[in-house]
């Protein structure tokens, strides 16, 4: 299958009232559930048929991505094939000394039989089969020609599934119903070029996950009518009340049930042209009846379950919450043990489906299956989300009904499902719907203030036009209007108000003549006019609200208005949203609906703005302290990784130290069910998908918080957090390269550091679960006992690497980030090169083993007074001349004054303060200066 894809650009509205790219779910526990966008795959020729609009592929992708249906990509399918045609195998005998080759006599309405030879396993006399003739294409540009072989001649091919690149299929020719026509192109039946659009649906428009739901916008946006599926059902006077009964236990959670029943129906495959569609959009074909389900579900975006009817016991539907613990298979083979809070569909002695998610396997339809038991309900969205997370099962049903399916759709949806099994399965459909509603939808009724969505969203948008957008979408639209006159009003002035209205000259060309057809009345003189003493006001009151709604605007009406002398008080638009759009629950939700249609891109940038700006000093204080740390590893060639905070348990365990790990109360998947103790997890897991791209040097780092439980309530900390893996630079021709060590990343911390102006660092060697060659990194205080732990270093272990495929070694950093943002000070300020020469000692001091170098360099740094300006460890010994348990440090000590050349005799002072209190300290004792 040859895919053209088209990337469109993303849409950016200049106005986002509601968010774009997330979607907060209450529970009935009082939690929230934040769910992330929807891809739904959409066939450009499918969209067509439900609105002829004259758009291409391409300008389509930019009308749906303009008013929010972000169309990420366009795959081209289909039409990949020239002449290819139905052909019929009259013989097939197999080739001699040949073990899997037959050469067949085919029949493809040419006027003469076609001797071809075919190596498929499952080709038959008596099939009906695409057969591409002598010159025909197929796709990937592969020609047929006539060939012989093993010495017979062959005339052309019969085809597989995957050859014609219809799916891929490889197993065997594809054989096609006896209904085809012999002779006539494979494309009146399958393979007919399509466009198929990758769409991106925010949480908020689940209406939009078919094909219906997209054109509505479409429609709505184009203005081209809606043209719904055209279909007439055949029923027979036998009804389906008579022969099942529904009961619904449970209204909250399942307000609407409806069935229908079709008898007689003959399994077998979809037709190609159903098959082609499905298969199009990511749905493997099953049965004629089961792919209906699906291609209805495509279609109108409602869920639909088929049963077996003989299957359910008693001919009765019980809709109930399971019972606690309660078993139940699932068509997917799987037993699942439910919560009291799952919906149950059940006969009277056991579940036949779990409601909203998947079927059960008790009543599938299968082969033998007859009669048709057509299940179209709707479910409360809450619970289905709930179920479908508890009991880890993603299904296209639930996926749906989480997101709030249409209740006034049932009926309809069964209906089109019924006439489709008819069509397509044969039967008899029993006549109406056993259809139980407990709980009828209800319509929101919204107030819309003309005034308030043209100040929101700075337009002058006439409020005939908001209420055309709004019934496009659906809604019902009622208008309200009431003036205020100004001085008030007396009957004897209402003529010369009356012939003000009609010959006010605001637009000649426009508005004059809008009001003299609104008003019907002809343009008069004062004195013509008669005007009743009770019904003037009522008559001004309904000429101004004809006029508010013809799509005069707002300043047109604004003035108008002044001159008579009037101004509108109220003007509200009374909105009673379809049932479709579970969304529109506010008024800000119906000014985002107008601004979407009328276009952001026609709303100007505003000159000044009314939305108050307040700056926090203390937050942005801290923003640009982690910008500043953040800048100082990316200058050392480090790279920012984000990664999520949710992450497996195993992961939550990991480098936890003895941290007890939150888990989520109603995760979205296992590896989203624990927050991180550690971000070190979540860095290995880049690594190795950067690794898996072909980086094999890696430097990364990431600030963000993590988790965990102390005394029954959750800690939250930020840390920063890096590794570093691979080479120490590129291997060249000239020099070899190795691997980084544990003294590169003490180097880059301490370069890491001192450019964010930490001072008095320590690190010090530690033994952390998990770490080997693991430091402490630590702030020096007035003894040991005040240092400030603010991070840790090391080599992460094998045994944890061997967990994330990391075959290398993995050099770890971690810091507390609430300790660097208290510790790190201001930026560093930058001095001349010194012109006077530093005076340089080398100093070696014999310690005991468990002295660090580091210990001893910090005394003699808080030692060496204010010309001391560095001092660098260049040797490390022990062995002869050195006490057994002793070891030797030296150090480069160099001293300078910015201002004068030193004498002597001030160095020699400083140099002896630094041997006697490295004596006194920790006991060094000088080998040799």
């Amino acid at each position: 299958m040859r895919l053209r894809r088209i990337k469109t650009r993303r849409n950016r509205c200049l106005l986002t009232i509601r968010s774009q790219y997330d979607f907060v779910v209450p529970r009935p526990d009082g939690t929230q559930v934040v769910l992330t966008n929807d891809t739904m795959r959409a066939s450009y020729n499918w969209l067509k048929e439900f609105v002829d609009f004259p758009h291409s592929p391409d300008e389509l992708a930019e009308v749906m991505t303009n008013i929010g249906l972000n169309v990420e990509s366009v795959d081209e399918v289909g039409g990949e094939w020239t002449d290819v045609v139905v052909g019929k195998v009259l013989t097939c005998e197999p080739v001699p000394e040949t073990d899997h080759l037959s050469y067949c006599e085919v029949d493809a309405g040419t006027g003469e039989t076609l001797g071809i030879v075919c190596g498929a396993p499952n080709v038959a006399a008596g099939q009906i089969v695409p057969v591409a003739v002598v010159g025909a294409v197929l796709p990937g540009g592969f020609k047929i020609t006539k060939r012989k072989l093993k010495g017979v001649t062959s005339q052309g091919m019969i085809c597989s599934e995957k050859e014609l690149g219809i799916s891929d299929e490889a197993a065997g020719i594809m054989v096609l119903p006896d209904t085809c026509k012999i002779g006539a192109p494979l494309t009146d039946y399958a393979g007919n070029k399509d466009w198929i659009f990758d769409v991106e649906i925010t949480l908020n428009r689940g209406d939009c996950l078919s094909h219906l739901g997209m054109a509505r916008e479409i429609s709505a946006t184009t203005g081209i009518e809606l043209k719904m599926p055209d279909f007439k059902l055949d029923e027979i006077t036998q009804t389906t009340d008579s022969k099942i009964k529904i009961k619904i236990e449970a209204p909250d959670k399942c307000p609407r049930y409806s069935a229908r029943i079709v008898e007689g129906v003959d399994l077998a495959n979809s037709p190609l042209w159903m098959q082609d569609r499905l298969r199009n959009l990511g749905v493997r074909p099953i049965s004629n009846v089961v792919d209906v389900t699906n291609y209805v579900m495509l279609e109108l975006g409602h869920p639909l379950h088929a049963f077996d009817y003989h299957l359910v016991n008693d001919a009765k539907i019980i809709v109930r919450t399971a019972e606690e613990g309660e078993k139940f298979i699932t068509l997917d083979g799987n037993e699942h043990k439910l919560k009291a809070s799952d919906l149950l569909i059940t006969d009277p002695k056991r579940g036949i489906a779990l409601a909203g998610v998947m079927g059960g396997l008790n009543t599938e339809v299968r082969d033998d299956t007859r009669d048709v038991l057509l299940e179209c309900a709707y479910f409360e969205p809450v619970g289905i989300r709930i179920t479908s997370r508890d009991q880890g099962i993603s299904s296209e049903s639930a996926h749906r009904f989480e997101r709030g399916a249409d209740p006034e759709m049932t009926i309809y949806a069964v209906n089109r499902a019924a006439y489709l099994i008819n069509s397509l399965a044969g039967g008899k459909t029993l006549k109406g719907v056993a259809d139980a509603y407990p709980k009828p939808w209800q319509t929101a009724c919204l107030k819309l203030r003309s005034e308030r969505v043209n100040r929101l969203l700075g337009t002058d948008i006439p409020t005939g036009e908001m209420s055309l957008h709004l019934k496009r979408l659906g809604c019902i639209v009622n208008h309200s209007v009431s003036i205020k006159v100004k001085p008030p009003l007396w009957k004897d002035d209402v003529q010369r108000m009356i012939q003000k209205l009609l010959t006010m000259d605001i637009d000649a060309n426009t508005t004059l003549s809008k009001l003299q057809v609104l008003l019907s009345e002809e343009v008069k003189s004062a004195e013509d006019i008669e005007v009743s003493t009770y019904t003037w006001h009522r008559d001004l009151l309904e000429a101004v609200n004809k006029l508010v709604t013809s799509g005069i605007k707002q300043s047109e009406m604004d003035d108008l208005l002044e001159r008579l002398d009037c101004e509108i008080e109220n003007n509200i638009l009374k909105v009673n949203p379809p049932s479709w759009r579970h969304d529109l629950t506010r008024e800000v939700d119906l000014i985002e609906e107008v601004g979407r249609l009328h276009g952001f891109d026609k709303v100007d940038s505003a000159v000044v703005s009314n939305v108050p700006l307040s700056f926090d000093d203390e937050k942005e204080k801290v923003r640009r302290q982690i910008s500043r740390i953040k800048q100082a590893l990316v200058e050392l060639g480090f790279r920012e990784a984000i990664n999520s905070s949710l992450v497996t348990e195993k992961d939550a365990l990991t480098l936890s130290h003895g941290k007890t790990p939150v888990s989520i109360t109603n995760p979205l998947s296992a590896d989203m069910s624990h927050l991180r103790t550690s971000l070190a997890p979540s860095l290995m897991s880049a690594a190795k998908r950067s690794i898996n791209a072909g980086l094999s040097n890696l430097l990364l780092f990431e600030w963000g918080k993590s988790f965990y439980l102390k005394d029954g309530k959750i800690i939250e900390n930020n840390h920063l957090a890096g590794l570093i893996i691979g080479s120490v630079r590129p291997s060249a021709w000239l020099e070899k390269t190795r691997e980084f060590g544990i003294y590169d990343l003490k180097g880059l911390l301490e370069q890491f550091t001192l450019r964010i102006s930490l001072d008095k660092l320590k690190l010090n060697h530690y033994d952390i679960d998990g770490m080997d060659e693991s430091c402490l990194i630590k702030i020096d205080g007035l003894n040991s006992d005040n240092d400030l732990n603010i991070g840790q270093f090391g080599r992460i272990s094998t045994v944890i690497c061997n967990r994330y495929d990391l075959n290398t070694n993995v050099w770890y950093f971690d810091f507390d980030g609430d300790a660097l943002l208290a510790s790190s000070g201001e930026t560093p300020s930058y001095h001349p090169l010194p012109r006077y020469p530093a005076a340089l000692r080398d100093l070696a001091f014999v310690v005991d083993n468990n002295i660090q170098a580091a210990d001893l360099e910090l005394v003699l740094r808080k030692n060496g007074g204010e010309y001391c300006e560095t001092i660098e460890l260049f040797d490390l010994f022990s062995g002869k001349g050195i006490p057994e348990g002793k070891k030797s440090l030296a150090f480069h000590i160099s001293f300078r004054s910015p201002q004068r050349t030193l004498k002597d005799a001030e160095v020699d002072g400083s140099v002896q303060r630094i041997i006697n209190a490295a004596l006194n300290e920790v006991g060094a004792e000088l080998r040799s200066i």
